[in-house]
């Protein structure tokens, strides 16, 4: 993991991505968390990167329009319409974080992650309203208990 910051919220983002990235679902806490964490993960400083479709552009021509060297015919491009300056309900986010971390495969692939991140919360101290807002609705990760670090699959589980 290269990704070693004692940061409550970065290393709660990281796993999201890793989630993602691993074919399940995070329930859409990456996308609530998004609004508290635009700009800058201490709240300090602002960006606006987010809202510029350069940025996606890019990752998605990289993506859609670079090969091996072979000719193809690459399918053509849908960009799904997305407004970052929409609000969304941030009281969802426990709700998130409960399913996120009630899914079995989720807890099967990442229990220590989840585990780690709950033993880390309490060192957590957002320096802004709108992070400490965030660590309220986030704070039932702390009445998590340890999750098991099974070697079987569960049996619900689909991978």
């Amino acid at each position: 993991n290269s990704h070693s910051s004692s940061d409550f919220l970065s290393n709660l983002l990281v796993l999201l991505l890793r989630v993602l990235n691993s074919g399940l679902s995070e329930s859409g806490l990456l996308t609530h968390l998004s609004e508290a964490t635009a700009g800058s993960l201490t709240g300090i400083g602002h960006s606006t990167a987010y809202e510029d479709l350069a940025c996606y552009s890019l990752a998605v021509n990289y993506l859609f329009l670079t090969d091996e060297g072979h000719e193809q015919e690459f399918p053509d491009l849908y960009v799904e319409p997305f407004k970052a300056t929409s609000e969304l309900n941030d009281y969802e986010i426990p709700w998130a974080l409960r399913d996120l971390i009630a899914d079995d495969r989720v807890a099967y692939l990442f229990g220590r992650e989840i585990t780690e991140l709950r033993d880390a919360f309490r060192e957590w101290h957002p320096k802004t309203s709108i992070l400490r807002d965030v660590k309220k609705k986030l704070q039932p990760i702390t009445r998590l208990p340890s999750l098991r670090e099974s070697s079987a699959v569960p049996a619900s589980c689909k991978l």
